[in-house]
Order: C-alpha cells, then sequence, then structure tokens
C-alpha cells in the first residue's frame, strides 16, 4: 500500500495534472470508477488503477468487486493507496480545496463541502435545497 505523498507513483500521478506532462507522457488521468468501467467495456489500454479501499461505502465495494477481477484477467496492475494520498491525487480533491478557499475568504465562511462525478446523481436529486440561515443574528441596538 502506497501511504506516502513523496511516493514516485504518487508524484506521478500529480504532475500528470499538466498538459506538457500528459502529452509527453501520451497518458491522463481517468478519475472515479464510471471511467473505468467505460475503458473496460471499450478495451482500452489501462496503465495503471490506482484505488483507496474504504470498507464502510458498500456502494464503492461492490464496484470494485465488479472491476477488480476484469483488471486482474487483463493483467491491469492495481496499486492500493491510503486516503491521504489518494486525496493527494485526486483532481476532484484538489478542486474542492480550491473552492473551500474561495468561499472562505470571500465569506469568512467554513463549510461542509461533497463533490459528485458529473452525472453521478439522479436528476433532481439534491439539486433543489435551499439555504437557510439558521443563526440568531440581532439588530445592533443604538
Amino acid at each position: 500500500m502506497i501511504e506516502s505523498l513523496q511516493n514516485e507513483q504518487v508524484k506521478y500521478v500529480v504532475s500528470l495534472r499538466r498538459s506538457k506532462t500528459r502529452k509527453e507522457a501520451r497518458l491522463f488521468v481517468a478519475e472515479g470508477w464510471r471511467f473505468v468501467g467505460e475503458a473496460l467495456n471499450r478495451n482500452a489500454a489501462l496503465e495503471k488503477v490506482m484505488v483507496c479501499v474504504d470498507p464502510k461505502q458498500t456502494e464503492w465495494l461492490r464496484l470494485w468487486l465488479r472491476f477488480q477481477k476484469t483488471l486482474e484477467e487483463r493483467g491491469v496492475p492495481v496499486e492500493e493507496v491510503s486516503r491521504r494520498a489518494f486525496s493527494k491525487m485526486s483532481e476532484m480533491e484538489e478542486l474542492r480545496r480550491r473552492i473551500l478557499h474561495e468561499i472562505h475568504t470571500i465569506t469568512g465562511l467554513r463549510v461542509s463541502l461533497v463533490l459528485k462525478e458529473p452525472q453521478s446523481m439522479e436528476r433532481f436529486t439534491g439539486k433543489a435545497k435551499r439555504v437557510i440561515d439558521k443563526r440568531n443574528l440581532t439588530e445592533p441596538q443604538s
């Protein structure tokens, strides 16, 4: 299992965020099981699959078990990484950090934010939530 953020493989995956590196290596990172599944369905050549196993996420485990056998049959190396290393490699996690930073910089508020892969939610699920300010703000007395 890869745990170190200084691991060469972790650094390499992070470097693939840069267009120049992707073009030179002729590789890119496909993030998420939907893309791995699509690549397997199309018999695309996969260089490596890196996973962060979380036994609490039963839906994820079902997907993993479904793909694990196919990856093994095709000889695709699978590398398990720690949550910390996986977060460093994840573009979604980087985007999440940038959004949280911007919200805090502009509003001074710290919020909880969960990003989902595109088209991973039903069309209207979670999209009509309203924000309600529950703070008890009172007008200053003059």
